[in-house]
């Protein structure tokens, strides 16, 4: 009997209590924004200004930004890596890969880092985190 009377109790609590956690409040439809600040890397471009996990990103052309995949991004004078800019880095030819891999026609990087002595040439991204040039083979970004 007590069992019986505690269910029925939950139950009305339950059903009486308004639904106030979702996003549509009072009719309208507001997106949620959420960021993840390592899982998801978010950019945001406003009207005169671009940001990054809401830091603004000082430098960046929000006319002409473009965000990317994994993390990177470009505008039409440096290429960024979540929000940094990756020195050296040439937005012509810069291009995302896979697994955190990208590539400019003289570096390869790896989470915005440059692989020393990787051949951008001949790079090419394998399966799991496995990438290989024409002499070497990497990992996650590691010359092994």
């Amino acid at each position: 009997m007590k069992k019986l009377f505690a269910i029925l109790l939950c139950s009305l609590l339950f059903a009486t209590t308004p639904c106030i956690a979702g996003p549509h409040r009072h009719g309208h439809h507001k997106k949620q924004e959420q960021t993840h600040k390592h899982r998801h890397p978010h950019y945001a471009i406003g009207k005169n200004v671009v940001k990054f996990n809401g830091r603004i990103i000082k430098g960046a052309s929000a006319s002409s930004f473009k965000i990317l995949r994994d993390g990177y991004a470009k505008d039409a004078w440096d290429v960024y890596f979540e929000g940094k800019i990756i020195k050296d880095a040439s937005v012509g030819s810069f291009k995302t890969l896979r697994d955190g891999y990208a590539k400019d026609a003289w570096h390869v990087y790896f989470h915005g880092r440059q692989i020393k002595g990787a051949n951008p040439h001949t790079f090419k991204c394998k399966k799991h985190g496995y990438a290989e040039d024409k002499r070497h083979t990497y990992y996650l970004g590691r010359r092994l």
